[in-house]
């Protein structure tokens, strides 16, 4: 079973609040990925984040993927549906806001098109 990998914090949080003080800087993890997996059963949905780069080991040969640092993240399908929701109003007003839509492979692209027009 994979962890997210703690960074340390860059800042350490302290909130005041009628003299009590709460120290958050064990609670706060980053992770970044470009890759990840999806998992589905009739109980829950893992997202199963990593890094992947290249390595090229000989000229002319296709490169290895070096696979590091995996993240699993589990909820159930209700909280996925309410993520994926979640996620595809950010990227719309993102686009809308910037002025850009972010290109995808052709294949990817119809399947946002069709998912985005039935919304």
């Amino acid at each position: 079973m994979g962890f997210c990998q703690p960074t340390p914090p860059i800042v350490k949080l302290i909130y005041y609040r009628k003299d009590t003080e709460m120290n958050q800087d064990d609670k706060h993890y980053e992770f970044y990925a470009n890759a990840v997996n999806v998992l589905t059963s009739v109980y829950d949905v893992t997202l199963g984040f990593r890094t992947q780069s290249p390595v090229f080991l000989e000229e002319g040969k296709p490169p290895m993927i070096e696979v590091s640092g995996t993240c699993n993240i589990r909820m159930s399908p209700q909280h996925a549906k309410s993520l994926a929701a979640l996620l595809v109003k950010q990227i719309i007003e993102y686009e809308d806001r910037e002025k850009v839509k972010l290109p995808l492979p052709p294949d990817i692209q119809k399947f946002w098109d069709q998912c985005v027009k039935k919304g």
